[in-house]
Parts: structure tokens; sequence; C-alpha cells
């Protein structure tokens, strides 16, 4: 009988303990070497929180601050979960949006569940708390690129670049007074030259898209040296006075059976030629051949001399 009784309140011993832990875990009551955590605060994490993804391409996810975990997707036709149990999970892409919306956002939920428990009628849990991954699909990349990607010009010339690749285009110029741009905006521009080097220059080109920057080089070219006029007629004590362009210095020559009635006078990037020494015209004047020359580039002039009438 005695043995009986000892027994019997052994047992009800256990019960009482283990309604004391239950109470204690549901109460969220802690006794010696514990936190408490309200569950108001929300400790829960997805790794990565954000990620850009293509279509076809995976992307692994991890949870954690919290017990049992449950994943969902906001658009399911999008893509899918390798599981929806566990603090792991991988998502598949299965979405390729269009080149005109370019990109567009998928939402990845993780539960986290205390206490949870489960019958054939009805879940329940004491309380729930989630975290959310935002994943940006984007369409396949194509690279952004200008055509042509390189040009030449020459003071006042003119060439059209068009880009692609991207949605949006912004073009700007590394140096903007050496020439202009028909549009800032949109895939096409034409660039017109403004001026003429003496020596060779290379103006950068930068077109900014939504998908990246890239660039085309401007050579700009000397046209080489022009000289200003480029005929002239004299009579004797007659002058005319020569102009090169596109050069910094020039050397000044001439030749011709005309030659040995004028004088020439350099002056830097100018020559004065006079008719000095006259002659009797005959049925056709005497040509002087003016040169220009700076390096390899030359330019060349020509003057006709009328002598005095019989």
């Amino acid at each position: 009988m005695q043995f009986a009784l000892r027994y019997h309140l052994s047992v009800m011993k256990h019960i009482a303990i283990s309604l004391l832990i239950v109470l204690v875990l549901v109460g969220g009551t802690c006794f010696v070497g514990c936190e408490t955590e309200s569950a108001s605060q929300n400790n829960i994490r997805i790794n990565p929180a954000s990620a850009i993804i293509l279509i076809d391409e995976s992307l692994e996810l991890t949870a954690s601050g919290g017990f049992d975990y449950e994943w969902s997707l906001e658009n399911e036709a999008w893509g899918t979960l390798s599981t929806t149990i566990g603090n792991r999970t991988v998502y598949t892409s299965a979405y390729d949006p269009a080149a005109d919306t370019w990109q567009e956002h998928q939402v990845i939920t993780v539960t986290s569940y205390i206490n949870k428990q489960s019958t054939n009628a009805t879940d329940f849990s004491d309380y729930a708390q989630t975290a959310e991954a935002i994943i940006t699909h984007q369409t396949a990349q194509v690279v952004v690129q200008i055509s042509p990607p390189n040009a030449t010009v020459t003071e006042f010339g003119s060439v059209t670049f068009t880009a692609s690749g991207a949605n949006r285009y912004s073009w700007s110029l590394q140096y903007p007074s050496w020439g202009e741009l028909t549009a800032t905006q949109g895939e096409t521009t034409t660039y017109t030259s403004t001026f003429n080097p003496g020596t060779e220059h290379i103006q950068v080109m930068t077109c900014t898209t939504d998908r990246g920057t890239t660039t085309a080089h401007i050579v700009h070219d000397p046209e080489g040296i022009v000289i200003t006029p480029s005929t002239a007629s004299l009579n004797p004590g007659e002058s005319v006075t020569f102009n090169a362009t596109g050069a910094t210095s020039v050397n000044w020559s001439y030749s011709g059976n005309g030659a040995p009635n004028i004088t020439g006078v350099p002056s830097g990037n100018s020559y004065e030629i006079t008719f000095t020494v006259d002659f009797v015209e005959s049925d056709n004047p005497r040509i002087v051949t003016v040169r220009a020359s700076s390096g390899e580039d030359e330019a060349q002039a020509s003057v006709s001399l009328y002598g005095t009438i019989p």
C-alpha cells in the first residue's frame, strides 16, 4: 500500500514539472542563465537580403535568428524554391522581363514559427516572425555599345553615333568646347567639330545608360595646311598676301616661269608676293606657284602675272 502511494506521488511530481517547463516556454519566463525576448522583437534575417538574377540563374538564401522556417514566393510563376522548409533554400529564376520593362522585383518571404503545433484540422503557433528578400529579375544583358566606336573629323565635320543594349541613354563630351551634340538624350546623336587643331587631338564621348557606361573616341584631325586665297592675279607693282592655316609654323617658297618677276616676304604664317619686274605681255600670263609646308603637309596657291601690253 505504501509502495503504491509513493509511486502515485512520484508520477504526479513528474507531471507537475513537465507542466512547469511548458508554462516557462509559453510564457517566455526564463530563470538562471537565460535572456528574455519579446514577441514584438524580430531577429529573423535572410542572407542575401537583395540580389540581381537573370533567367535560369540560381541563388541560395539562408535564414537566421529564428526556429522553424517556411519559405514562400510573392510571384510563384517567376521562379521556384528547392525547398520551402528549413533555414536554407535555392531560388531559380524562370522569368525574363520584357525589354522595355528591363527589371521587376520578386519578394521571397521566410516565416519563423515559435512552438508550432500541427494537427489535421489546423496549424497553431505561439507567434511567428517574418523576413523578406528582394530579388531583382533583369533581362538577359546585352553589351552596351556605340556605333561607330571611333571616328575621325576635321573642322566643321560631323559624324552620327548610335548606342544600343540599354533603354535610356545620356551623352556627354570630355571637351565640350571642341564640338557640339545635336542631342544629349536618346539612342542617337550627331557630333560636329567646331575647331581645327594644329595637331591630332582625341575627344572622348561618353554614353551613360541604365545598364552601364561606354565611350567612343573622336579623332580631331587637322585639315592640313590651307592657303588663302588659293589664286591671285597681279599687274606690275601690285601685291597679294597669302595666309596659311592648319599648322603652327610654315615654310614658304615659290617657283614657276614668273618666279624672276616677283619678290616674296614671309611673316610667320603670312607671305606677301609683289610683282616687281615687269615684262612685255604675251598671249599667256606668267605663273608663280606659292607653297606653304610644315612637315609632310603642303599647300599651294597660284599667282598669274600680267605684264605690260606692247
